[in-house]
């Protein structure tokens, strides 16, 4: 059996700045971990000493992988920056969505609210707002939802029983047509 090459130790410096001197396995650094470089095709499988083949291991992930040939090449630290910044970007605007959802809702259940307001100068309390947010905004347009608050307001004559008279009717409504 030949000798086996020695990876230069620029090459090696070179590998772990690319990899930024951390585990391409486990992610650990020094001083927690001692990096050696490993070929991700090993060389007794005819793995080449070319950067595109070495990458940075820990001591125990290294000595854990052995002679194996990976399913696959680790993540670079490179990409797996792009992806946390990318899965940041989509958490940002996804929060920006639910904020301008939860605006709008508000400003629907308010407009909703104004109808009791206007009719007997009473409000909702937070649970039947949250009741409205939950079970009637997805189901009905705001308009629908005070026309039928108007109309609940008009046949109950008192706050609390138009809310109740308001929700059987959005109730009856969904049953109605099945949603």
């Amino acid at each position: 059996m030949a000798k086996r090459k020695q990876i230069t130790k620029r090459t090696r410096f070179r590998v772990f700045k690319r990899d930024g001197f951390t585990c391409g396995y486990c992610g650990r650094t020094p001083p927690a971990a001692i990096l050696e470089i490993d070929h991700i095709e090993p060389v007794v499988s005819g793995g080449k000493d070319t950067p595109d083949n070495l990458i940075t291991a820990c001591f125990d992930c290294n000595r854990g992988k052995g002679a194996e040939l990976l399913a696959h090449v680790p993540e670079s630290i490179g990409d797996r920056a792009r992806r946390i910044a990318e899965g940041e970007e989509q958490l940002k605007a996804y929060k920006k969505i639910i904020r301008a959802r939860t605006k709008r809702e508000n400003a629907d259940i308010l407009s909703i609210e104004d109808v009791v307001r206007e009719q007997f100068d009473a409000s909702f309390n937070a649970a039947f707002r949250e009741s409205i947010r939950s079970n009637f905004l997805p189901r009905f347009d705001a308009s629908d939802l005070r026309a039928f608050m108007y109309h609940a307001c008009a046949k109950t004559g008192h706050p609390s029983r138009a809310m109740r008279y308001f929700c059987g009717i959005c109730w009856k409504k969904i049953r109605a047509s099945g949603s």
